[in-house]
C-alpha cells in the first residue's frame, strides 16, 4: 500500500512541476491590439500604468504581462511568475509553481492529491508503527510512541519547510527565479505589436482598478 501511495504522489508531483497550471499564452489574439495607453508607455511617452484596462469587447488588458485576458473565465496575475493564470488559487512557495485550475483543467487537482497522499502516507506509517509497538511492548509503549511521533513530526515538518524555503528557493534557486521573473516582465507584448499600435492600430480601452 505504501508503494502505491508513493507512486501516486510522485506522479502528482511531476504533474504539478511540469504541467501547465493554466497560464494565458502569448498569441496574436491575446497580445493584439495593443492599447494606445500601453503604446505610449512602451515608447517612453507616459509613465507606467497602475491599473488594468477595460476593452470595448469586455476583455481586460493586463498592464503587467501585456496581454488581453478572456472575459469568460476568472483570471488573476501572479506576481511571482509574472503571468496571468486562469482560475488562480495561489503560488506555492515550496514547489515554486502556480497552483490553479478548475475541474479537470490546471494542476489544482494534482496538488490536492499530492497533499492527500502525504496525509495518507503518514496515517499508514502511524498505523503500522502502532501495531508493531502494541504487539511487542503493549499499551504503554504504544502511547509513548505516539507522543514521540507527534513531536518529531511537528518539528520535522517545520524544519523541512523552513530549509526548503531558505536554502532552495531563496538561496540556490532564488537568483534564477528572480532573473526569470524580470525576463518575463521585460518581454514585449508581441512581435510587431508596438509598431502596429504606433501606426494607428488603437485598441479602444479605458482604465479600471481590477487586479
Amino acid at each position: 500500500m505504501i508503494w502505491s501511495e508513493a507512486l501516486l504522489a510522485f506522479v502528482c508531483l511531476c504533474e504539478v512541476q511540469l504541467g501547465d497550471p493554466g497560464e494565458i499564452k502569448r498569441t496574436k489574439n491575446t497580445c493584439l491590439p495593443v492599447p494606445e495607453e500601453i503604446a505610449r508607455v512602451l515608447r517612453g511617452e507616459a509613465p507606467p500604468l497602475l491599473g488594468n484596462l477595460d476593452g470595448v469587447d469586455g476583455r481586460v488588458y493586463c498592464v503587467r504581462c501585456h496581454l488581453w485576458r478572456p472575459d469568460d473565465v476568472d483570471v488573476h496575475h501572479c506576481r511571482t511568475c509574472q503571468r496571468c493564470v486562469v482560475h488562480f488559487d495561489h503560488h506555492c512557495g515550496v514547489l515554486g509553481r502556480c497552483i490553479a485550475g478548475k475541474g479537470m483543467k490546471g494542476n489544482y487537482k494534482y496538488f490536492i492529491t499530492l497533499i492527500a497522499c502525504g496525509h495518507l502516507g503518514f496515517l499508514t506509517f502511524a498505523a503500522a508503527s502502532a501495531a508493531t509497538l502494541f504487539r511487542r511492548w503493549g499499551w504503554e509503549a504504544l502511547l509513548i510512541g505516539i507522543c514521540v511521533a507527534v513531536v518529531v513530526l511537528c518539528c520535522g515538518v517545520s524544519l523541512c519547510m523552513l530549509a526548503i524555503e531558505r536554502l532552495v528557493f531563496k538561496g540556490i534557486l532564488g537568483p534564477w527565479l528572480q532573473r526569470r521573473a524580470r525576463g518575463r516582465a521585460a518581454e514585449q507584448p508581441g512581435q510587431g505589436a508596438l509598431g502596429n499600435a504606433a501606426s494607428g492600430g488603437k485598441g479602444a480601452s479605458q482604465r479600471s482598478a481590477s487586479a
